[in-house]
């Protein structure tokens, strides 16, 4: 889609630039992955996992499903938020931000500790929930889609909606304030 339809084009060392910043995030990311398991496994085994067990029978799992998808949006946006207004978050989350280009590669584009440290408290959904595999999979499915999506280089036209989900027009606005 990008390259058919691009809302700017991107010079081709910064396209390479952002591949090789993605792969570095990712290596170092799973290199300290199980650092990141061990804070959450702590923090579980600590409290207990599950405290609420949410109904999936029948039509109660689409219900399930949608108060996790709403507690894990809750919990990614009170991240973000906190990314923008600690100055040790903003510190690591402007690398993100001071891509010159918004494209599918941008975001991946983060740095290495942003995921270990979000990861790692990551479980506290599972701590006052128990959520089965089955729709812990389909909300990582739902949130892949628009969180991908939002760093195309291509418009989407929504219309009137064009506030209410993340996609690329909107989240150009946010990419170009600098906090």
């Amino acid at each position: 889609l990008e390259t058919w339809w691009p809302i700017a084009p991107v010079p081709g060392p910064e396209f390479r630039d952002d591949w090789l910043a993605v792969i570095v995030s990712i290596g170092l990311e799973n290199l300290l992955g199980p650092i990141a398991a061990i804070c959450a496994g702590t923090i579980a085994s600590i409290t207990g996992l599950g405290w609420i067990e949410l109904p999936t029978d029948g039509y109660w799992w689409y219900a399930s499903l949608a108060f996790v998808v709403i507690a894990l949006d809750l919990y990614k946006y009170t991240f973000h938020r906190l990314q923008h207004a600690i100055p040790l978050h903003w510190t690591m989350h402007s690398f993100h931000h001071s891509a010159n280009s918004l494209t599918f590669i941008t975001a991946g584009r983060h740095f290495w500790l942003e995921r270990v440290l979000s990861d790692a408290f990551l479980p506290s959904l599972s701590i006052l929930f128990r959520i089965p595999a089955d729709m812990a999979l389909a909300a990582g499915f739902i949130f892949f889609v628009p969180d991908t999506c939002a760093h195309l280089n291509v418009r989407i036209p929504l219309g009137r909606f064009v506030t209410w989900v993340n996609n690329p027009q909107w989240h150009r606005i946010h990419h170009s304030v600098q906090m």
